[in-house]
This record gives C-alpha cells, sequence and structure tokens, in this order.
C-alpha cells in the first residue's frame, strides 16, 4: 500500500515537472515569437524612415513618422509641379547616375510611390527583392544625401545667374521647383560644363 501510494506520488511530482518544464518552454518560445515580431516590426519601421529619409520626406530617419507618409508627400510634391516633376529627386538621381553609374529614371522612382502594396499583398518595402534599383538608391543616399543637397544648390545657382546675372528678357521667370525635366537637364549641363551654351529661352518658346 505504501509502495503503491510512492509510486503515485512519484508520479504526481514527475507530471507537476513535466507540466512545469512544458509551460517554461511555452512561455520561451512565446516570447521568442514576441521578439522575432518586434524585430520584424523594427526593420518595416527601419526601411520606412530610410526611404523617407532618401526621398526628402524627412531630414533623418524618423522612425516616429507614420509608414505611408512620405507615399502622400511624394504625390503632393509631384501634383504641385504643372510637369509632374520631383525636382529634389529628381536632380539627386543624376547625382547617383554620375557617381554610380546606375540608372535609375525619375519616373521609374516616382512610380513606386504609386501603391503600397505588392500585388500579392505585401507591404511594399523598397529593400524585400523586389526593388533593386530603388535599394541602390535609398542605400547610396543614406549616406550622400548631403552631397545630394549641395548638388541641387549648385544646380540652382546655375539657375540663378542665368535669369539675373546672364538675364534675357525672352525668358519668362519660372520657380526652380516647377521648371521641366527638360530644363533641369541644361542646368545640369551648365554646372557640369561652364562653357556649355545655356538656352533655355528655346526650350520654354517650345514648350518644353
Amino acid at each position: 500500500m505504501k509502495r503503491g501510494k510512492a509510486i503515485a506520488i512519484t508520479i504526481m511530482v514527475v507530471l507537476i515537472i513535466i507540466g512545469g518544464v512544458l509551460g517554461v518552454m511555452q512561455m520561451v518560445e512565446r516570447a521568442k515569437k514576441e521578439n522575432e515580431l518586434e524585430m520584424r516590426q523594427m526593420e518595416i519601421r527601419q526601411a520606412y524612415a530610410d526611404l523617407h529619409y532618401a526621398f526628402y520626406c524627412a531630414n533623418d530617419t524618423d522612425l516616429s513618422i507614420l509608414p505611408d507618409y512620405c507615399y502622400e508627400y511624394v504625390r503632393l510634391i509631384r501634383s504641385s509641379n504643372p510637369y509632374g516633376v520631383f525636382t529634389r529627386t529628381y536632380i539627386s538621381l543624376k547625382l547617383f547616375e554620375q557617381k554610380t553609374g546606375n540608372v535609375l529614371e525619375h519616373d521609374d522612382a516616382i512610380e513606386y510611390f504609386q501603391q503600397e502594396y505588392e500585388e500579392d499583398g505585401e507591404l511594399r518595402l523598397y529593400n524585400n527583392g523586389r526593388h533593386p534599383e530603388i535599394e541602390a538608391y535609398v542605400d547610396w543616399m543614406q549616406s550622400n544625401r548631403p552631397a545630394a543637397e549641395v548638388y541641387i544648390e549648385k544646380i540652382f545657382s546655375v539657375y540663378f545667374t542665368y535669369i539675373y546675372e546672364d538675364y534675357s528678357i525672352d525668358f519668362e521667370w519660372v520657380n526652380f521647383y516647377d521648371l521641366t525635366s527638360f530644363m533641369l537637364d541644361e542646368l545640369i549641363k551648365k554646372e557640369a560644363d561652364p562653357d556649355y551654351d545655356l538656352d533655355l529661352v528655346s526650350l520654354q518658346q517650345q514648350g518644353y
């Protein structure tokens, strides 16, 4: 009788230990999954922050900015330009091409922001492996945005000189951020070669 009671107690103790071990394992597994989820959410926030920074939606990689903010910002900026040009990004893409040899067309870059999800319903993240051109540009901008901003100022200075110092009465003044891509290309050529014959008047007269 005593032996049977001892066996019963032993079995109960073993079951309690097993139950405790299983409980701990479940807690560990739950914590692991929560940690993985938190890490994934952090990666997503970082991806959006990097995108915001690269496309001038933020002045730094602020993780607190709403994920869809840049999508709305780019659409707003593009719609504010009569020709659909996001001037700062357009010029930065040209510098990116000069420095790396990689070509990312302005329209292709802006097209990325036309939808927030992939066709299969997944979040559209620049670094999800489906947008290598966007990823290359965003990665480059993380350390080169200051240089890109300086370059934009140089292009603006060329324009300023053209309209105020080399003034042509035939040129109708246009806000720098409302210029066409054709005019920006001409300004970029002039910045690269001071001897280049800059003629924005002809472009304007032709509707470019």
